[in-house]
């Protein structure tokens, strides 16, 4: 499976790709206040973190049991 995530410009130009692999993403969550992006994998259960534009992909954690979704605590960070 090939997994695109585009990002929309609000002034309504062309999406642009921020990520493209294969596997099995699932729950996602953006924080704002740092401009970073986190999703999990349910395919590999792994949770990812990137910036907003897709660079600086880093692996949080690894082995989850088929993780799904993500809730971020951004008042208590």
């Amino acid at each position: 499976m090939l997994v695109f995530r585009k990002k929309y410009p609000l002034d309504g130009s062309d999406a642009e790709v921020i990520m493209a692999y294969g596997s099995y993403p699932f729950g996602i969550a953006i924080d704002i206040e740092r401009d970073q992006l986190y999703w999990s994998d349910n395919g590999i259960g792994k949770l990812f973190r990137s910036d907003l534009d897709g660079s600086n992909r880093t692996t949080i954690l690894t082995d989850l049991m088929y993780p799904m979704a993500i809730a971020l605590d951004t008042t208590n960070k």
